[in-house]
């Protein structure tokens, strides 16, 4: 069985290995816009990064008041699932819903 998937796999290697794949390039070099277009792409890229920008980190101070909510909620949670002894509601309704 290993020895068919290591032919397998050489054969396809081989096999590939004919095919010319064109790789694309990049262009990264800074150069005036020679039309209108072009200037307006550029600054809508511009604003959608720094839209991303400010969304992460808007998302990022609305978890960190989110978490100081939630850890100040949780021990009063808790009390009151001990206080009215929720693991036996919890299960007397779980088997009653099986009725």
């Amino acid at each position: 069985m290993k020895r068919l998937f290591w032919l397998l796999f050489l054969s396809l290697t081989f096999l590939r290995a004919r095919e010319r794949v064109a790789i694309p390039t990049i262009d990264l070099s800074l150069s005036a816009p020679s039309a209108p277009e072009q200037l307006v792409t550029s600054l809508n890229v511009l604003i959608v990064l720094t839209l991303l920008a400010l969304a992460s980190s808007l998302v990022f101070i609305m978890t960190s008041f989110l978490r100081l909510l939630i850890m100040i909620s949780l021990p009063f949670k808790l009390l009151t699932f001990v206080v009215v002894d929720g693991w036996n509601l919890l299960v007397g309704n779980l088997v009653e819903s099986f009725r």
